[in-house]
Formats: C-alpha cells, sequence, structure tokens
C-alpha cells in the first residue's frame, strides 16, 4: 500500500470509521479525495477545517462532548446550561448502555455520578476521543476515534459507543459502519472478541445496541477489509445522496456536476423517483459553489467579482424579564399585552423541564405536552417534498468521528 499525503486532518487522509458509509457507497470518492488534497497543496484541508471551526452546529457539538467527557470522568463542568444539559442527557444514555452491559459481561454498575472508570471495575480501561489506527507492515490503514470505549484485555470484552449530538437520522448499531470500524480497531488494539456496540442520540431516540459475539467478530471485520480494500482500489465515483452529503470532493467529481446531473435529467422525466434524487444532488452541488465562493470572499474580497459578502442584521431581546420590566407600567403596556407579544419557545420549555425534573428529552416532550394540555397545537405548514425515512431535522456533525 503507498503512503497517502499527510495533512492538518487527524485522519492523515487515510479511510476512517466516520467515512465508512461513504466509501462504501462510492468507493471512488476516497481516491479522488487523496488526489485532491495532494493537489491543493492543503488548501482543501484548510477550507474543510475552516468550515468546521466556524460552524455553528460543529462548535456545539465539540462542546458538548468536552462537557461530556467531564461528566465522565466525575469532574465539574465548566460550559454552560445549554452545552451541559445535552451532555447530562448523554450521560444518562451511557448509564443505560452500561446497565445493560453489566447482565452479560462482568462490569460495575454505574448510576451517572462519580467517575465511570472507578465504577467499572479495575479490569476495564476507558477510552475517550481517542484515535487508533489499523496498521500494515506498509504503513497505516484506517483509523477511527471513540467517543467512548470501555475495554477489557484479560477477557477480550469492549463497550463501544458513539455519542451523536445532532438531529439527522443515523445508522441503527447492527449496521451501523462507524461502529463496525470502531469494532475491528477495538479487535486489533485490545484483542477485543465479544463486544457491545451502540449509538447515543438522545436528541432522537433511546440507545440503538447490537451485540457482536465471537462468532460474529470475523464476519464484521471482513466487511470493513472489503470496504477499505475499495478505497485503495480506486473504484468506481456512484454519487447518491448518502455518498454525496459530507464529501469534500463535490465540487470535482465529473459524475456529480450540474451539466451532467442535467443531461441526466433530460433522460430519466418518466422516473420521478430518480429525477427527484437528481434535483437533490444538484442542490448539493449548489449549496457547495457557494461555500466555496464564501470561502474565497473571505480570504480575498476581490477574487469573485460581482459578487461579496453581506452581512444581514435582525432585531432580538436576548433578556425577556428585562424587555418586561420595561415596557409593562402605568404609561406602557399592560402585562397581558406584553404576553401577546411573546412565543413560547417550545425546545427551551421541554429543556427546562427536563433539568428541572431529571428527564431525558422524550419524557419531558410528553411532560410539557401533559401540562400545557390544549394550549399546546400543531400547526401545520405547506407540504414539503422529502424522501420517506428522511430526518426531519438535520445538523452538521461534530469534528469527531
Amino acid at each position: 500500500m503507498s503512503e497517502l499525503p499527510t495533512t492538518n486532518d487527524p485522519r492523515q487522509g487515510y479511510p476512517s470509521a466516520s467515512s465508512m458509509d461513504r466509501i462504501a457507497a462510492c468507493p471512488g470518492s476516497h481516491q479522488l479525495i487523496t488526489s485532491l488534497r495532494s493537489s491543493s497543496g492543503g488548501g482543501m484541508e484548510r477550507a474543510r477545517v475552516q468550515d468546521e471551526k466556524g460552524n455553528i452546529w460543529t462548535r456545539r457539538g465539540t462542546d458538548i462532548h468536552a462537557a461530556f467527557r467531564e461528566l465522565l470522568l466525575g469532574q465539574v463542568p465548566t460550559y454552560d446550561s445549554k452545552v451541559v444539559e445535552p451532555a447530562r442527557e448523554l450521560v444518562r444514555e451511557v448509564r443505560t448502555v452500561v446497565q445493560v452491559a453489566s447482565s452479560i459481561f462482568p462490569i460495575g454498575a454505574w448510576h451517572g455520578e462519580g467517575s465511570l472508570l472507578d465504577a467499572v471495575g479495575e479490569e476495564w480501561m476507558l477510552t475517550m476521543e481517542t484515535r487508533l489506527w489499523a496498521t500494515t507492515p506498509a504503513g497505516n490503514r484506517f483509523s477511527g476515534q471513540y467517543d467512548l470505549a470501555l475495554t477489557n484485555e484479560t477477557r477480550g470484552l469492549a463497550v463501544i459507543l458513539d455519542a451523536k449530538t445532532g438531529w439527522a437520522n443515523v445508522e441503527p448499531a447492527p449496521s451501523n459502519l462507524q461502529l463496525r470500524t470502531l469494532l475491528s480497531l477495538a479487535h486489533h488494539a485490545f484483542g477485543c472478541t465479544d463486544a457491545l456496540v451502540a449509538i447515543l442520540q438522545p436528541a432522537v431516540a433511546a440507545p440503538s445496541q447490537a451485540r457482536y459475539q465471537p462468532e460474529d467478530i470475523e464476519p464484521a471485520l471482513a466487511s470493513i477489509d472489503a470496504i477499505v480494500d475499495g478505497a485503495y482500489a480506486g473504484g468506481a465515483l456512484n454519487p447518491s445522496l448518502g455518498a454525496c452529503k459530507y464529501c469534500p470532493a463535490k465540487l470535482h467529481c465529473d459524475q456529480l456536476t450540474l451539466i451532467h446531473l442535467m443531461h441526466s435529467l433530460r433522460h430519466i422525466p418518466a422516473d420521478h423517483a430518480k429525477a427527484l434524487e437528481q434535483c437533490e444532488l444538484a442542490d448539493l452541488v449548489s449549496a457547495e459553489v457557494r461555500a466555496e465562493a464564501k470561502r474565497q470572499l473571505a480570504y480575498d474580497p476581490a477574487s469573485v467579482p460581482g459578487w461579496e459578502l453581506r452581512v444581514s442584521h435582525r432585531r432580538a431581546v436576548p433578556n425577556t424579564q428585562a424587555a418586561y420590566d420595561a415596557l409593562v407600567n402605568e404609561r406602557g403596556m399592560s402585562a397581558q399585552q406584553f404576553h401577546a407579544c411573546c412565543k413560547l419557545g417550545i425546545g427551551k420549555a421541554e429543556s427546562t423541564l427536563a433539568s428541572l425534573l431529571n428527564l431525558k428529552v422524550p419524557e419531558a416532550k410528553r411532560a410539557l405536552a401533559a401540562k400545557l394540555g390544549d394550549q399546546l397545537i400543531l400547526t401545520a405548514s405547506e407540504p414539503s417534498l422529502v424522501p420517506i425515512n428522511a430526518a426531519e431535522t438535520d445538523a452538521t456533525p461534530t469534528t469527531s468521528d
């Protein structure tokens, strides 16, 4: 295997756990990305890092992961409540999974207080936010970063958890390639032959879990090796929504240009499902074109003739109580008039209830609905055209795998 170029990316240009779904769907994407990184002199990677650092959802996810780590170590969180509460929800999910693990492995129960490592027992090692590598005599092969892993080398056991802070639907644990890649790395690094793996995504659903017993390990490892082999073999480019959404090479893919997509549309007018998928792909390309133009204009305001970056502003009142004190008086509004101008933030109310009553997000939703009764109504928007099983809300992933 030839050495691939090193970049500022901790993945160093090699396949990683977070990219396995893309590579499985579009084997040629890895070699395309590798060649672009090599020819751009690091510019492609700098653009990716700049976008991630500037993305509000990425920053939120990274902060939640940091607070999550503090809580797991029994430390006092150093972040504000908007970050700590989602982190506590993840901790509650960890407690649930560890409880399941304690019923099948010799591992101590953890009640969500104090250090997780102190609770599980001396045979277990705790790994968090750590990248492991699968290597060959020729060098690195692929890598993955654990959000949280508990490993017992003496017995060949592992509990592997991947924490998601967004709302986008992800593949369930039994078929999740990111988790399977992390399992493969645990096998190579710690001799793991029996594992419980789980996706933690409290904003969406209860933990999704799967167990890989000794007879399941080899087929799982073989499936990941086959995907990685396909990446290095330079397979076909196979555009799809799943493969292209987070692919950094969208603008450079011969199969994903606007001209190519429009040509495809002309030849499939009767196949509305296929045509709509092509439209979604065209939207991805358009968004990437705009993002690239914004990056260039941020670096050089004269780089895109006829275009500029323009900031818009909206008026906002961050402190509702201060506004009430200023407006509600004998020469101003009545309390009733003031409240008629306000709108209750449903998500904020649910988060507040979850914190006050120590509830998980689904429980907080039900509690709020019960307390508000018929004051909580559903309003319908104009119908949107979306693929079946699409996530209702999406967000950019964090910087970790």
